[in-house]
């Protein structure tokens, strides 16, 4: 998906691909809704949570959407990836949770890995970094660690289609506004090609995560994520000509290395926890 949201943003502006995409995201659980109305089920019936999910889940795709129209794909999905460091630094200054030294330790490996990856080889490469959507993509990151955790709530009680089409609904509220003052509609049969293929992409992969969410913690769903940045190198090299630099591929491995320790050690520290009755 992240490929065809590339080129799509060379065409459309980010808010008009939220638009899209909720939108054919509610239409491929349309069949759903019937049988859901159908079996007595109150419409609005815990709404509000699933308003506020939509909110940060909505700003997380569309900082998304603009870090990739200013930088290389690769990038954007590393950067994006430290959502569990956003996530484990949130719940320590607002949850005032423990930090072991361990944690630090890996925190600052993947500071030092975003570091690296970040330096700017020049407007000569194809690699061109973009402030402004390196930004983006961390607030990417944040966001979506607000909207996964409470994902991850959600799911224990609620069905995974329930909470992608209400998902899918609260963007459409959301977006339509702007979409109605400054409307983009697709021209031939390529633009509505690539509009389809991001709404159906992105709606069948938030159903599969949101389903996976049921039985795994947030921060181990993220690293299953993590997959995506080798395919996705390979896509930005042979279909965007997105030609990664050394430096680039040693600071994203210290990164993954960083991320990875920060997983390990958090599960460790919960598991400690547990065991003595906190």
């Amino acid at each position: 998906m992240g490929l065809g949201v590339r080129t799509a943003t060379g065409v459309f502006r980010p808010d008009t691909l939220v638009f899209y995409r909720s939108l054919i995201q509610m239409m491929i659980l349309l069949p759903w809704l019937k049988s859901y109305l159908s079996g007595g089920e109150p419409f609005a019936k815990r709404f509000r949570i699933h308003l506020v999910r939509g909110f940060f889940g909505m700003f997380a795709i569309f900082f998304f959407y603009l870090a990739l129209q200013h930088n290389p794909l690769a990038l954007v999905n590393l950067l994006t990836m430290t959502q569990v460091f956003w996530t484990a630094l949130l719940s320590w200054i607002f949850l005032k949770e423990e930090v072991s030294p361990k944690q630090l330790a890996a925190a600052t490996l993947t500071c030092v890995g975003l570091g690296l990856s970040l330096i700017d080889p020049g407007h000569t490469s194809t690699w061109e970094l973009n402030l402004a959507g390196i930004l983006a993509a961390l607030l990417c990151a944040i966001f979506s660690a607000i909207a996964l955790t409470t994902v991850r709530s959600m799911r224990k009680r609620l069905g995974a289609r329930e909470i992608v089409f209400f998902f899918g609904l609260s963007g459409v509220l959301m977006s339509f506004p702007v979409f109605l003052l400054r409307p983009q509609f697709p021209v031939g049969f390529e633009q509505w090609r690539l509009i389809l293929w991001i709404g159906f992409a992105g709606g069948i992969a938030q159903i599969l995560m949101t389903a996976g969410y049921k039985y795994t913690k947030t921060m181990i769903g993220t690293l299953a994520l993590s997959v995506q940045l080798p395919v996705n190198l390979v896509l930005g090299y042979y279909f965007l000509q997105e030609s990664p630099p050394a430096y680039f591929l040693f600071g994203a491995a210290i990164a993954i290395l960083g991320i990875f320790g920060l997983v390990a050690q958090t599960r460790h520290q919960v598991g400690e926890e547990q065991r003595q009755g906190r």
